[in-house]
């Protein structure tokens, strides 16, 4: 079991990599702003987050699409301007890069999470940072927030998604 947690944990840091690999950063930033043991990578992108509620289930009602500031292969920033619980989280990432045929990533990336820290950063809008724990793979919430998690998606990258499932479904 062990091992197969380190394969999923693994699978979402390359899945992080390949997105700041295939996205502009926003800004670079110099030697003396990043002090932080693990690399940040400047991306900003829609972001869904859902926390969990007490009893351990994801609260669908209570989601936000929120923005990124950086990225790493352990964590996220997040930029938004209305408040959540710190603890478990789950956050949707759906890139499709238009220049590879067939597209990636023809699902929304969800991890699993946990947001750690919050702090305003002023124009009614909060940074909470969120560290990842693994990919969050359950098949019926996947279904239940895809129409939400196709906000994520460009209008292009929406109209070719369309087209790959009208061409899937037959």
């Amino acid at each position: 079991m062990f091992g197969f947690r380190d394969r999923k944990v693994e699978k979402l840091r390359a899945l992080l990599r390949r997105l700041t690999d295939q996205t502009t950063p926003a800004r670079v930033r110099t030697a003396c702003e990043e002090q932080r043991t693990t690399l940040r990578y400047n991306r900003v992108l829609p972001v869904l987050m859902v926390p969990f509620g007490e009893d351990g289930k994801p609260l669908l009602d209570e989601s936000q699409i929120v923005l990124s500031r950086d990225l790493s292969d352990s964590g996220i920033s997040l930029a938004h301007q209305h408040e959540f619980e710190l603890g478990p989280v789950i956050i949707g990432i759906w890139f499709i890069d238009e220049s590879s045929a067939p597209h990636e990533w023809e699902e929304p990336i969800l991890a699993r999470g946990r947001a750690v820290q919050r702090k305003s950063i002023g124009g009614g809008f909060i940074q909470t940072g969120v560290e990842f724990d693994t990919l969050y793979d359950d098949p019926k919430f996947t279904a239940q927030i895809l129409p939400l998690a196709a906000t994520l998606l460009s209008d292009d990258a929406q109209y070719l998604q369309e087209g790959h499932a009208a061409l899937t479904d037959d």
